[in-house]
């Protein structure tokens, strides 16, 4: 006012330039002050069009963001009736605009939802602070969809309060949701049903088992597998000599499973507060190999089929040796990947002589150091020319046994190889003396 008070007495200053000198000294005095007044007025006008003009375009604004939110809004009364709603909160519920001003917003609510619907307004009117709440709505065409609300209470221009409604359609999060929580119940259920010991791995710990589980490892429930690596469950060594307390061996299988998609073998486990060791067969399969990677365990109990097999093999090798010692034939293996040899009593006898005793690790050296001297380079062509011939392969060489004396030694073998690949694994041989030739 003191601004506009300058500028009234500013436009004065440029009046009194007018002939007034004719009027009475009083009445020219009224007719300034009547022309200031006026001129204020005039500011004042101005002034007020200014400002409406900025009050309209803030209300313009104002209803631009309220009408084209992303979100729904709608502005609630005590009584529970919609007195605003924006397009998408009218495109949410079905209809339009003029249609829900004035109803019910109740009736928009889902059955089963109301009475939460209703706590949460009672909560939004008592209080200033925001308040969230997830509950089913109904449009008009009666088709239920998920929705958050967000509620705050705010008066209106009257001084009332209104409860304003932030509306945010979460169907489809919650239908992932509902699908991730139905699919962890099938999977607990498949688990559960499962006759094998199940375990959910994550970062190469147990995340999750099944009773049967519990059972194989010894403990109470499932829950007391939970977080535990399975080396916990393990005699120190495996049979094929891996270190279980440092897990390398099981964390290198679950490894393999992951780069391959999956991995079988067979572990021995120990369960707890007992010394009795179990052969598990182990099968792994990844579900997700994107950050700590997830695999399916299955252990299987073959414990009592394992010493079944042993005791058959058992049973087997002897008849082997038997049928052997009868013809007059040894065995020996010889494992290229490991040089490792072996030979039975009768092999070592018609090869090395029968006062020579084997090494502790015999290798394929141990054999050509026991042949003649111009035998040895072909011998050794003969074996490992051998490992890659598919058909069973005839071969005889000259043994020099400690004595000096010379024997002839014939062997009928093939090589063992990989079912995939064709890799030899070993070469088999069985072995008996013939009479030299003079």
């Amino acid at each position: 006012m003191q601004r506009l008070r300058e500028r009234a007495e500013h436009r004065r200053t440029e009046l009194e330039q007018l002939d007034f000198d004719a009027a009475p000294t009083q009445l020219q005095r009224i007719m300034q002050e009547m022309q200031v007044q006026q001129i204020e007025l005039e500011m004042q006008y101005e002034e007020l069009l200014t400002a409406h003009a900025e009050a309209e375009n803030l209300r313009a604004r104002y209803t631009d963001l309220f009408d084209f939110a992303p979100v729904g809004y709608a502005s609630i009364d005590v009584l529970g009736m919609v007195q605003e709603l924006n397009l998408c909160g009218a495109k949410m519920l079905g209809t339009t605009r003029h249609r829900l001003t004035n109803r019910r917003f109740l009736q928009f609510i889902a059955p089963d939802s109301r009475p939460e619907f209703l706590r949460f307004m009672i909560d939004v009117l008592a209080t200033d602070d925001p308040i969230t709440l997830e509950v089913e709505m109904l449009r008009a065409d009666d088709t239920r969809l998920r929705v958050c609300l967000h509620g705050i209470a705010l008066p209106d221009p009257k001084g009332t309060r209104l409860c304003r409604l932030a509306m945010i359609d979460v169907s489809a999060e919650h239908q992932a949701r509902t699908e991730r929580v139905q699919g962890e119940e099938r999977f607990q259920a498949y688990l559960d049903a499962s006759p094998d010991g199940m375990l959910l791995l994550r970062g190469n710990h147990v995340a999750a088992a099944n009773a049967r589980a519990a059972a194989l490892f010894g403990v109470a429930t499932p829950h007391d597998l939970t977080s535990r690596h399975l080396a916990t469950f393990a005699p120190p060594v495996q049979p094929g000599g891996e270190s279980s307390s440092s897990r390398a061996a099981f964390d290198e299988a679950v490894a393999a499973a992951v780069r391959a998609g999956h991995a079988r073998f067979d572990w021995q486990a120990r369960p707890a507060a007992t010394a009795d060791e179990l052969t598990l067969e182990v099968t792994l399969t990844a579900i997700d190999r994107n950050g700590p990677a997830v695999v399916l365990a299955t252990c299987r109990d073959l414990t009592e089929l394992r010493r079944t097999e042993q005791r058959q093999r058992a049973a087997t090798d002897d008849l082997l040796h038997l049928s052997l010692r009868a013809a007059e034939r040894g065995l020996w293996t010889w494992d290229p990947t490991t040089d490792r040899l072996y030979l039975d009593e009768r092999a070592q006898q018609t090869i090395l002589g029968p006062t020579r005793p084997a090494p502790a690790r015999a290798t394929l050296a141990t054999l050509l150091e026991a042949l003649h001297p111009d035998d040895r380079q072909q011998a050794r062509l003969d074996i490992t020319g051998a490992l890659h011939t598919p058909e069973p392969v005839q071969m005889g060489w000259r043994a020099v046994w400690p004595d000096g004396s010379e024997h002839y030694v014939a062997t009928l073998g093939h090589a063992v190889c990989e079912a995939t690949g064709g890799q030899p694994l070993c070469f088999n041989g069985l072995v008996r003396e013939e009479q030299l030739e003079m």
